[in-house]
């Protein structure tokens, strides 16, 4: 028997799964017609699912010869299926004759297709990650069916209906990084991977080493473009075989990100997934529909039965004077409570982070969002300094001010890169720096306003927002090197004047 998984797709990953059968079954490179013969005493097709315990089967493999062989993906002879599985089997089922084979999955198919054409087949049970050799085996009838105990409650993604391969596991595929060394600096998408920040500071198992890597930098080329590999070879990656290789850097500390390998994207320890992009989308798009929930049920709802009063009171102006009175009061007081629904839903859309006073989850959620449109440069945002919480008030104005440098940068700029930092490296001020890659311009000229690159006016607006709070911004620009911009506002200064 050849057993082996299922596969999906998580986000921006690849997922592979492997499975193992109950003992009892024994090897073959036997058709479909031998697996349903009337020797086969388990779950064949048409036959049901597996109803001996595993004690039962553990002597019928004993009364077979007690030999099992078994072919498992792998990247090491004692990682994954390895030295672990083996300790485990033999504990349960000592009388059984274990040979467990680790190697990669693409080595295993081809010896098995070798096996298959000389007619000297090895294992009597494979588990690989290559999950095309599975549906390709079956048309073949290389593989027996065999229904394990449960078989039925499986997706039926997860399970070939014949019962001629299970899945056993789904292993999730993108990047990691070390928590506490990224900080609040941590990559929040694959473009953040190529900020120049994490030169040196990257491991990567090779693309083409393993299906499932390749599978996931396959769909960072798709969605990023081959710049991006142009870029992210330029961050000099530590590269190594295995899949593997990646976490065992970021857990000993020697890389703070690692590509190209498999973990748990819910997991909270001291590693962590690149997923955190997809849970934000998913979160966005509930919220999206909670707004949309709040005002039919409110505002909708109210205006609705506003204009039907209106209505009536426009026909009963002449003839009923009075009760068209009566109709413009109710819809005065019903404004009124419309009013106060809108106030709260607009308290509802201030971005959490800042109800917090956390400035840079925000800047981050709007970096994310801002670079990734299409046609857009690569957006990434970093921190500077200790954590410190700034006023909400002025919060909210260096965000603003902050979307207003990076739709400048991002709509006039012509970059391909633009960097957002937030700088608390001064206890008495905060700063937001918009750095980009553009074209540039000459900032010292004279009566820029409504410039040529449509920049004068967010600047200006940018000033006046600032200038309120006794804060300043900056602009450090040139024709062909790019511009770079910094809003500073003190954190402990006096309520803002009366022309804010």
């Amino acid at each position: 028997m050849l057993a082996a998984g299922a596969g999906a797709v998580l986000g921006a990953t690849s997922a592979t799964s492997v499975s193992a059968a109950p003992l009892g079954t024994q090897a073959s490179a036997g058709t479909a017609a031998d697996s349903a013969s009337d020797t086969a005493p388990w779950g064949a097709a048409g036959r049901g699912e597996e109803t001996r315990s595993l004690d039962e089967l553990y002597q019928d493999a004993i009364a077979e010869g007690g030999k099992l062989v078994v072919y498992a993906g792998g990247d090491l002879a004692n990682s994954g299926s390895g030295a672990g599985a083996r300790e485990a089997f033999r504990q349960r089922f000592p009388e059984i004759d274990l040979t467990l084979i680790v190697d990669y999955s693409k080595y295993h198919d081809v010896r098995v297709d070798n096996q298959f054409a000389t007619d000297t087949l090895v294992p009597d049970l494979v588990q690989l990650q290559t999950l095309h050799d599975f549906t390709r085996w079956k048309r073949e009838g290389r593989l027996l069916s065999y229904k394990p105990a449960g078989f039925s409650k499986l997706h039926k993604q997860f399970r070939d209906p014949d019962g001629a391969w299970v899945a056993g596991m789904v292993i999730a595929f993108s990047y990691l990084y070390d928590v506490a060394a990224a900080g609040a600096n941590a990559p929040q998408t694959p473009l953040d991977l190529v900020d120049p920040r994490w030169k040196g500071a990257i491991a990567s198992s090779y693309p083409h080493d393993d299906d499932a890597v390749l599978y996931l930098f396959a769909l960072y080329v798709e969605k990023y473009g081959w710049d991006w590999v142009a870029d992210f070879a330029a961050q000099q990656p530590q590269f190594a075989r295995g899949s593997f290789s990646p976490g065992t850097a970021v857990s000993t500390k020697q890389k703070i990100i690692g590509v190209g390998t498999g973990g748990s994207p819910t997991s909270t320890g001291p590693t962590r997934m690149g997923m955190a992009r997809q849970q934000r989308e998913a979160g966005r798009l509930a919220e999206r529909a909670r707004i949309a929930r709040d005002l039919h049920d409110t505002l909708a709802q109210e205006l609705a039965g506003n204009r039907m009063l209106l209505q009536a009171a426009e026909r009963d102006w002449d003839r009923r004077p009075e009760a068209a009175r009566k109709q413009v009061r109710a819809v005065t007081e019903t404004l009124g409570a419309s009013l106060a629904d809108t106030r709260s839903i607009i308290r509802d859309l201030t971005p959490p982070a800042l109800v917090q006073g956390d400035l840079a989850a925000a800047l981050r959620e709007l970096c994310a969002r801002k670079g990734s449109g299409d046609g857009m440069p690569r957006v990434a945002f970093g921190t500077l300094g200790e954590f410190r919480s700034v006023p909400p008030d002025r919060a909210a104005e260096l965000l603003r001010v902050a979307q207003g440098l990076l739709a400048n940068a991002c709509e006039h700029a012509r970059a391909a890169h633009v960097w957002v930092t937030l700088d608390r490296r001064d206890a008495g001020a905060v700063t937001v720096e918009v750095w980009d890659n553009g074209v540039g311009f000459d900032a010292a000229s004279p009566g820029r306003g409504a410039s040529v690159d449509g920049r004068g006016f967010g600047l200006a607006a940018g000033r006046e927002r600032l200038a309120a709070y006794g804060g300043t911004l900056t602009v450090d620009s040139a024709p062909g090197r790019g511009t770079r911009m910094r809003a500073t506002l003190p954190v402990e200064t006096p309520v803002p004047a009366s022309t804010r």
